[in-house]
């Protein structure tokens, strides 16, 4: 791989989230934070920041969310030298820069480069694969016999051209012994015998029983410590000699060629009291194995929220299998969820199959729209959720799997078990935490904050630079969002892809979401002091604004004045009110 360290940023400790965020256009994640000393005091990642502004607000300084793991190298080579042993982070202050790494990066730079040698490794022993078939193409070729021995004289190798020069198939003649082939009269005069005994290269005449008259040269070759390790017999006619040395030369080549050698991208953040009160409550139960019930609208994040209680507990390293009940048929739920044996019904597999639970051994199982399954289903899986035991579909034996299961709905579970629709002991036995997330509507605080969210994600994925004029905010607060943070991030990602400006104002949302044009009116009644029709008017739209802004700065932006004339004009006429700023 190509190698690209990450762009970091470094901050310094006492900055605020706020002033942070008001950078984070030009700002790439993790930031590496520094005292006034530039002394590195630890990184900041991306989740922990948003997560950070959520609980605390963007008044907190940036070093309270500093990940301490990590550690800072002079040199690449001393980096690499930890061998997988990395901190989260690695820092490389090198020539007066500063460089930084993740784990997961160097781990990956680590196999990148190790998947080179091995590449390089499988290359080579596919070339030599290669020659070495190119090697016996070229023995079997040629029109004299290669025959190849041991240090013991037992044969390992015969080329084809044994069956026209001895008449005999290279079968008769591998995995014997010279001394009992020439004991049955096979080969008469051995050259090598006479190599075994000499250790020298020996040359003989040989006449077979088909009448063919040979000339026999035996090599030794030796291994590195001095001891006789082959014998390499060419066997040929007188009349071809000279041709079978260049033959042989190039046998050799390729023999001594054969000898390889190898040289060594946080998914939860909330302003909401009643969520945060609920990322609690799951932070206390996570690590215990207690099956709970999530219950809210459709993209309130259901499954965001059990993928946070399975990445908390102990199961976190272990399988998290989601199931969308409503999503399978209900012919295939049973044998889905459960497994089936082999010949549990036409068109089953011979061997069986394990099904979505025995898949979650483990680890966690989530069961998504769990208010959809059928009702004989549900006696099963009360079985499973009351003794983590089930059967295969066609099956006799009790399997038993260790999981911990989480279920989530959009549909009032209670109201179908009173109308027989949903089995009261199941719903019992999942509602021992029970967790109900309020829907977008009723934490509207949370709007602006996932907006900016979303828009500085997709910035980042498409490359661009969109931004949402203050109007934006207030028509996204105002909507009731009934696909929830589904609908909103749909919405937003739709805003930054098909913008053509590089600032989105409200008049750029769909129909649906235009603030409306109609405005309450004012009115001064009958003909009164002009300075006390002023004041009248005045206190009216005060009264109005209030009403749509809840925010003293909104209001002045709307009326086009100071925010201290505001405030000013609200302890005139006794409006005053807890607003924001």
């Amino acid at each position: 791989m190509n190698l690209e360290y990450q762009t970091t940023n470094t901050i310094l400790s006492q900055t605020t989230l706020g002033e942070v965020k008001d950078l984070v256009k030009h700002l790439s994640f993790p930031l590496i934070i520094v005292d006034y000393n530039h002394e590195i005091q630890g990184i900041v990642k991306e989740e922990h920041f948003w997560r950070g502004a959520a609980l605390h607000g963007w008044g907190e300084k940036v070093d309270k969310y500093i990940d301490p793991d990590f550690r800072v190298y002079d040199s690449w080579n001393q980096m690499l030298s930890e061998n997988g042993q990395w901190c989260t982070y690695s820092i490389l202050k090198e020539n007066h820069q500063v460089q930084l790494y993740s784990k997961e990066f160097l781990l990956k730079y680590r196999y990148e480069e190790l998947k080179k040698v091995f590449d390089k490794a499988e290359e080579m022993l596919k070339e030599a694969k290669q020659e070495n078939k190119d090697f016996l193409q070229i023995i079997n070729a040629s029109y004299d016999e290669i025959f190849v021995t041991n240090g013991e004289g037992d044969v390992l190798f015969v080329s084809e051209a044994s069956k026209k020069v001895t008449g005999y198939p290279p079968e008769i003649f591998i995995g014997k012994n010279m001394v009992d082939l020439v004991e049955e009269g096979i080969i008469t005069n051995s050259v090598t015998l006479k190599v075994l005994k000499s250790h020298r290269t020996e040359t003989v005449e040989q006449e077979y029983e088909n009448g063919r008259k040979v000339i026999v040269t035996g090599k030794p070759i030796f291994s590195q410590d001095g001891k006789l390790h082959r014998v390499m017999i060419n066997t040929r006619d007188i009349t071809e000699l000279i041709e079978l040395q260049n033959k042989l030369d190039v046998a050799h080549a390729i023999m001594k060629k054969k000898n390889v050698s190898f040289t060594k991208e946080g998914n939860l953040i909330t302003r909401s009291r009643q969520l945060n009160k609920i990322l609690e409550l799951m932070e206390r139960v996570a690590p215990l194995d207690s099956s709970i019930l999530i219950e809210g609208e459709s993209g309130v994040g259901k499954g965001v929220l059990a993928k946070f209680i399975h990445d908390l507990s102990p199961r976190k390293n272990k399988e998290f299998v989601q199931v969308n009940c409503g999503a399978i048929p209900i012919s295939l739920i049973e044998s889905e969820l459960f497994g089936y044996e082999g010949g549990a019904y036409t068109g089953a597999k011979k061997g069986g199959k394990k099904g979505l639970v025995e898949l979650a051994d483990g680890g966690t199982l989530f069961l998504d729209e769990i208010g959809e399954l059928p009702l004989d289903v549900q006696v099963k899986l009360l079985n499973l959720v009351q003794d983590k035991v089930f059967k295969r579909l066609g099956g006799n034996i009790s399997k038993r799997v260790d999981i911990r299961i989480v279920a989530a709905t959009n549909r009032h579970l209670k109201s179908m078990v009173k109308s027989g629709k949903f089995r009261e002991d199941l719903y019992y036995r999942l509602h021992v935490v029970p967790v109900n997330i309020p829907p977008l509507r009723e934490r509207k605080e949370d709007i602006e904050l996932l907006v900016q969210r979303f828009l500085f994600k997709y910035n980042k994925d498409y490359h661009l630079d969109i931004s949402f004029d203050e109007s934006v905010i207030d028509a996204l607060t105002e909507y009731d969002w009934p696909g929830n943070i589904r609908e909103l991030e749909n919405l937003v990602e739709q805003l930054v892809v098909t913008s053509q400006n590089q600032l989105i104002h409200a008049d750029d949302l769909p129909s649906y979401l235009q603030p409306k044009k109609k405005e309450e009116s004012v009115s001064a009644k009958g003909i009164i002091p002009l300075k006390q029709a002023v004041e009248e008017v005045e206190r009216q739209i005060l009264r109005h604004a209030l009403k749509k802004y809840h925010s003293s700065r909104k209001i002045a932006h709307a009326l086009e004045v100071n925010q201290t004339t505001i405030i000013r004009k609200l302890k005139k006429y006794n409006m005053n009110v807890h607003l924001e700023e």
